[in-house]
This record gives structure tokens, C-alpha cells and sequence, in this order.
């Protein structure tokens, strides 16, 4: 019976002796608070839990990062090894953003401070991500057209690209004519030595741009190399005729289809300006989203009928 009672006292030693040195070796991370709940700053006598943290951030406008998150997680499990391709996005679009604070004089720090961002690192990280979220919309946007449609579209609408210039003026027609009459014989550059005071726009035109108006296209389509329009009248330009300087080879479906689609999804996006929202939502709702906290979840359901309504 001793023999008994003694090996017990030595197992309790050991476990007592074993949480001693738990406590004593092991780093203290958090700290408790009197409601349980894990202790994540404080100042002063303040003290913030986990717990209140959490319900600060359900009060704030944060769903919105965390279905970008959600999104995210998601996206990238459908397209494996693609961090190189997310990288060229980012720098790609990066340059882009450069040239344009470069253009209004601002420095990086500031533009980037501008847009939210405190460093480049921290911008090139959020549109690497952007990279995944595009990709998986014009995917998804792109496997709803049809294709022998958009065959149909290349055939009915096709012309190679031209590079043209447009002549306007908001007030008389008479320099348009003798512009017009000037081009017949003369250089495209010494005509516009002459008529300086004449505003032109320089541009390339396919048979997908829609920034200029309809009647534009129309009128380009029908135009050749060192051809002109009649003059017309838009509430764009005013009183202008377009001037086609050089017209480039001609390609054929597989080569300009990628520009289509690019034109249709423009085209779904203008007509559904939630469209990708929609597709955001509708890939949540596939892989059967599920907030079990109740103000989450009924901000997630404002947050679904506002979009698709």
C-alpha cells in the first residue's frame, strides 16, 4: 500500500513539475481578459479584446475584403503556376501607372500614398492578385459568347486597322473644305503645317473601337488609303470629316478574335454595369459560401441584393 501511495506521489510530482516549467519555458503570447477572451492591444487602462476587434471590424466596410479574399482563394486553386503570368500583369500595368503620376508631375511616394498604397511593393502585390480575379471574369464573361456568332460579327464587320485623321472645327465648314481640297494634292504633314489652327485628332481605328461613336466606324469602314469622308456633324467634334492616312494588312478571325471578345465583354459590361459583381457572387454562391456569424451573413445578403436586383 505505501509502495502504492508513493509511485502516486511521484506521478503527481512529475505532471506538477511538468506545468511548472510549461509555464515558466514557453513565451507568453497573449494574455486573458476578464471575459475570457484573448487580449490583442491595449493603452493605458484601455484593453481591446479579440472579441471586440472582431465586432469592430463587422461595423466597418470590410466585406468587401473579405469576399476579395474569399475570391481570391478560390480563383487561384482553378488557375495553379500562374505567378510569373500574375507578375507581368503587375509590372505591365505598374509602367502604366508610372507614366501617368510622371505625366502630372507627382513623384512615386506621393502618387502612391494617393491611391492607398505605402509602397510599390504593396501596389504590385494588389494588382499581381487583380491578375487571377480578371482572368477567372473574362473566362467566365468569355465562355457565353458564341462563337460561331462572333464569326458571323468578322464577317459582316471586318476592316484592317486604319490610321486616320480627324479634321474639326465647332463653328465654319470652310477650312474643313479646303483641307478637304488641300489633301487631294498635298502631304497629310504639309497640310497640317498650313491649316494650324484647325484641331485634328490622330488616331488608329479597328473595326471593335466604339470610343468615338458609330458613325465614325461607319464612315472609316467605307474610306481607303488617302481617302476622305464627307463632312458631318457630331456633338463629339462639331463639324469634322475624317482623312484615312495608311490602312494596315488584313487579318483573319483566329488572329483578331481575342479582340473581339475583349469588345464583347466591354459590350456585357456596359450593358450590366454588375455584371462583375455577378460573376464574383455566382462563384461565392457555387462554392456554397456560409457565414456563421449572423451580422456577416446579413450584411453578405444586403450585400447580394444589391447587385443582383
Amino acid at each position: 500500500m505505501k509502495e502504492k501511495i508513493k509511485y502516486l506521489l511521484l506521478i503527481l510530482l512529475g505532471v506538477f513539475i511538468g506545468f511548472v516549467l510549461t509555464v515558466i519555458l514557453l513565451p507568453k503570447k497573449v494574455s486573458k481578459l476578464s471575459d475570457g477572451s484573448e487580449e490583442v492591444v491595449n493603452a493605458g487602462s484601455v484593453r481591446v479584446s479579440a472579441n471586440q476587434y472582431y465586432s469592430k471590424l463587422k461595423s466597418e466596410d470590410s466585406l468587401n475584403i473579405l469576399l476579395r479574399h474569399i475570391n481570391l482563394e478560390l480563383i487561384k486553386a482553378k488557375y495553379p503556376n500562374q505567378e510569373e503570368e500574375a507578375k507581368k500583369f503587375a509590372e505591365k500595368n505598374y509602367e502604366t501607372f508610372k507614366q501617368s503620376y510622371e505625366m502630372y508631375g507627382m513623384n512615386e511616394k506621393d502618387a502612391l500614398s494617393q491611391y492607398g498604397y505605402r509602397s510599390k511593393e504593396d501596389f504590385m502585390q494588389y494588382i499581381s492578385e487583380d491578375y487571377y480575379i480578371n482572368k477567372y471574369v473574362e473566362d467566365t464573361l468569355g465562355s457565353r459568347v458564341n462563337e460561331e456568332e462572333l464569326k458571323q460579327k468578322y464577317i459582316e464587320t471586318y476592316f484592317p486597322t486604319k490610321h486616320i485623321v480627324i479634321f474639326s472645327s465647332s463653328s465654319s465648314k470652310n477650312d474643313l473644305s479646303k483641307i478637304k481640297k488641300a489633301l487631294k494634292t498635298k502631304k497629310l504633314s504639309d497640310v497640317l503645317r498650313t491649316y494650324t489652327s484647325t484641331p485634328y485628332n490622330e488616331l488608329d481605328i479597328d473595326f471593335v473601337t466604339t470610343t468615338y461613336g458609330e458613325d465614325i466606324v461607319n464612315k472609316v469602314k467605307l474610306l481607303n488609303a488617302n481617302e476622305t469622308s464627307a463632312i458631318s456633324s457630331n456633338d463629339t467634334f462639331g463639324n469634322y470629316f475624317i482623312y484615312v492616312e495608311s490602312v494596315e494588312e488584313s487579318q483573319d478571325f483566329a488572329t483578331v478574335k481575342s479582340n473581339m471578345l475583349s469588345a464583347e465583354l466591354e459590350k456585357m459590361e456596359q450593358e450590366d454595369p454588375y455584371i462583375v459583381y455577378k460573376v464574383m457572387i455566382d462563384l461565392q454562391k457555387e462554392n456554397n459560401i456560409d457565414f456563421k456569424d449572423e451580422v456577416l451573413k446579413g450584411k453578405y445578403e444586403e450585400y447580394v441584393k444589391e447587385y443582383y436586383k
